[in-house]
Order: C-alpha cells, then sequence, then structure tokens
C-alpha cells in the first residue's frame, strides 16, 4: 500500500488535493492542513472534502514525512516556496527514499509564470490542460528540472458526467449565480450583483433563480468578504423563486440550466457536463475580475441579456484549449507514479540546485516598499499617489 499524505491551506484547495489523492491505487489518505493563517478553512469545509480526520503541520515538520511514499501538496504559490526550501534542506535530491512531491492547481492558472515556477521542484505537476503543460515543460527546461509534467486537467472535473446534463428537460429553467468572495470585492459593484439577480427572478416568475455563496453567515474562514452577498440581502425584499443555497456545487449541477459567474473554475466544470454558461460583462474586462482569459470564449453576456433569455453557445475552439486532457489520466498518474517510486529521481543527477530568484530573496511588502519610497524619493512618491491622479483629474490636467 502507498502511503499518502494531504497537505493543503484552504478549501478550494483541499477539494482538489482530496478528490486526486482518492485516485491514486493501493493507497492509504493522512490529511494534514499547512497553518498559514487563521480561521482559514471552517469545520463544514473540512467535511465537506472528506477530511474528518486530520492534523496541523507546519513548514519546519518536514522531518516527518518521511514514513510517506507521496505528498500531494496543494497550497498557494509562496506556501509552497517555503515548504520545497524546507522539504529540499531535509532531504537530498538523491535520496530515493524521499516522499515523491506531487504538485497540483487549485484552479485554473492560464500558464501564470508564478504559479508554474514556484512548482517547479516538484517530482510531478499536474496540467490544467495542454498549453500548460506545454508552458510548464518549457520552465522545466529553462531550469533543468526532471519533474514530470502530465497533462491531467482540471481535478474537480469527473469524467464520468461528461455531457451527462446537456440533454434534459426542467419544467422550470434553473440559473445559478456563482459567488467569489473577492470578485467583484466593492460594496457598490456587489449590490449591483444583487440588484440585476433579483431584477430576473422577478422578471421571469417561470425561472428559479438560485445564488451559491461560498461563506455562511457565522462561518469562520478566511475566504470571507467584506460585502457578503448574504449580508447585503438582509434589507431587500426577495421574490419567492430567488433563493441562496450553500450546498456543494456538484449537488447543484443536477438542476444547473445556466451557470452564471464572472470567472470562476465552476464554469469550466459546467461546460464539460454539458451545461450553459454566462460569463458577465457589466463591469468589464480587468484584471481584478479575473475574466480577460474569457474573451475569446464567446460567453460573455450581461445581465440585461440574462433576463430577455439570450443564451450563448461556447467557442469550440477555445473549449478545446482549455479542457482538453488525456482521456486515461489516472492510469497515466497511477503509472507515473509507480515508476518514481520503482526507480526514484535518477534524473535528479542533472539538477542540483533549487530555483534560485523567487526563493532566497524575500521581497518588502507593499507598504515598505511605499514607506521606503516617501522617505528617499518623496517627489516621486507624491507623482505616483492617488492623490495626485485626483488632482489631476479635478482639474484636468494631462
Amino acid at each position: 500500500m502507498k502511503k499518502v499524505l494531504v497537505i493543503a491551506t484552504y478549501d478550494s484547495f483541499l477539494k482538489v488535493a482530496m478528490n486526486i489523492s482518492r485516485r491514486i491505487s493501493n493507497s492509504i489518505i493522512d490529511v494534514s492542513i499547512l497553518k498559514v493563517k487563521k480561521n482559514q478553512i471552517s469545520n463544514k469545509q473540512l467535511y465537506e472534502s472528506g477530511a474528518n480526520n486530520y492534523n496541523f503541520v507546519s513548514y519546519q515538520s518536514v522531518s516527518e514525512l518521511h514514513q510517506y511514499d507521496i505528498i500531494v501538496l496543494s497550497i498557494g504559490n509562496i506556501a509552497f516556496r517555503k515548504f520545497i526550501t524546507e522539504y529540499y534542506s531535509y532531504y537530498d535530491f538523491f535520496d530515493k527514499d524521499r516522499p515523491i512531491i506531487l504538485a497540483i492547481f487549485s484552479g485554473v492558472i492560464f500558464g501564470e509564470p508564478d504559479t508554474i515556477l514556484s512548482r517547479i521542484n516538484s517530482d510531478i505537476i499536474l496540467a490544467n490542460n495542454i498549453e500548460d503543460q506545454n508552458i510548464i515543460l518549457e520552465t522545466a527546461k529553462l531550469y533543468r528540472s526532471p519533474v514530470k509534467v502530465l497533462n491531467y486537467g482540471l481535478i474537480n472535473i469527473n469524467t464520468d458526467y461528461q455531457n451527462l446534463y446537456s440533454e434534459r428537460f426542467h419544467e422550470k429553467e434553473t440559473l445559478v449565480f456563482i459567488e467569489q468572495v473577492k470578485i467583484p470585492c466593492s460594496q457598490k459593484e456587489r449590490c449591483y450583483v444583487l440588484d440585476k439577480l433579483i431584477e430576473i427572478a422577478q422578471n421571469n416568475p417561470d425561472k428559479n433563480i438560485i445564488l451559491k455563496v461560498r461563506v455562511l453567515p457565522g462561518e469562520k474562514t478566511v475566504h470571507s468578504s467584506q460585502f457578503s452577498y448574504v449580508s447585503l440581502l438582509k434589507d431587500k425584499l426577495l421574490p419567492s423563486n430567488f433563493t441562496l443555497s450553500s450546498e456543494p456545487v456538484e449537488e447543484l449541477y443536477k438542476r444547473m440550466d445556466l451557470c452564471i459567474t464572472f470567472s470562476s473554475t465552476v464554469v469550466f466544470e459546467a461546460l464539460y457536463y454539458g451545461i450553459p454558461c454566462a460569463i458577465i460583462k457589466d463591469l468589464g474586462i480587468r484584471s481584478d475580475l479575473a475574466n480577460r482569459a474569457f474573451l475569446n470564449s464567446g460567453l460573455f453576456l450581461s445581465f440585461d441579456e440574462i433576463n430577455l433569455g439570450k443564451r450563448k453557445r461556447v467557442e469550440f475552439s477555445w473549449l478545446d484549449k482549455n479542457i482538453n486532457f488525456d482521456s486515461d489520466r489516472d492510469l497515466m498518474l497511477n503509472e507515473t507514479i509507480d515508476s518514481l517510486l520503482e526507480d526514484q529521481r535518477t534524473d535528479l543527477l542533472l539538477f542540483s540546485t533549487l530555483f534560485g530568484g523567487g526563493f532566497r530573496f524575500k521581497r518588502k511588502s507593499s507598504i515598505k516598499r511605499k514607506f521606503f519610497k516617501f522617505l528617499f524619493h518623496p517627489k516621486l512618491f507624491f507623482i505616483d499617489s492617488k492623490l495626485w491622479m485626483g488632482i489631476k483629474a479635478l482639474y484636468g490636467k494631462k
């Protein structure tokens, strides 16, 4: 039997880690939460992921990992760098008895370099699609990393359900809006979203409108919004066909006729299952909305267009680029793991140092950078400040 240790930080990271660890054949799974913040994950989120028994670990816990064959490392970029640095300060690169590091992503990354570089010293990386796989392989080649990169696809996708929901009929159409904790971020924009969803419900009494919330009131977790939809709804009169839901999205797929979001990873899963989707365009195409990657998807719609019943088909070329993975992905994963366990890391003779830049030098925080700029370059600090921008806008200076 293979001993597998899941190490995760937040709810979405834990969910994908649990899903992938269950697909490793002949395995016994232990779960550890890497403590990075207070209230980083709630009891409800732990229960829904299936992590009923778990403990906490720190970066210094690497000396206790020798009992495991595989570590499924599902943590953020900064945490990954810290962990991998501690890991290789304890284990030798050429140690054939050290645990295999399996690196995964909690959602789509669209080839983001920092996300890839932080994981480049792993033994296996599971790419979300062929495009990400190629970028990771090119990066690995640049740094002479022998990491195995598999085109596994999004981990939360259940391949048994491909297009399962495309041919079905519901007497009452159900539209589901997927909440993202900080997308959009401002109170004004989040109130706008609520008003539009309520308007759709009022104008379409023959449809069910469900707002899928991420966090329940009183739930202690780091992923909570200052302006949660639940709190903003307190003083609003809701039509009977408008409801909130905190149930797992996997349950909502069964009755979802339209998935509405700004940029949630859920949209990729819904498309794979054959569920129509809409990417909201009302607030623009902005980096803080994380919606630029959907530009060629053909899925952008406004709330008003949804209100009028307009729907769009996804562009096949875009879909193929983002949801195209090996059909025998679990077999491929297990064969790669077995191969590494049998003849571990002989290729590491090519690779004797950690990737340097991102690991060795800690950047000053943004507050510190601004303080030093104010101290040593006050003129530049003032020119770049929001106050100066406001003055220029007020007086029309360019």
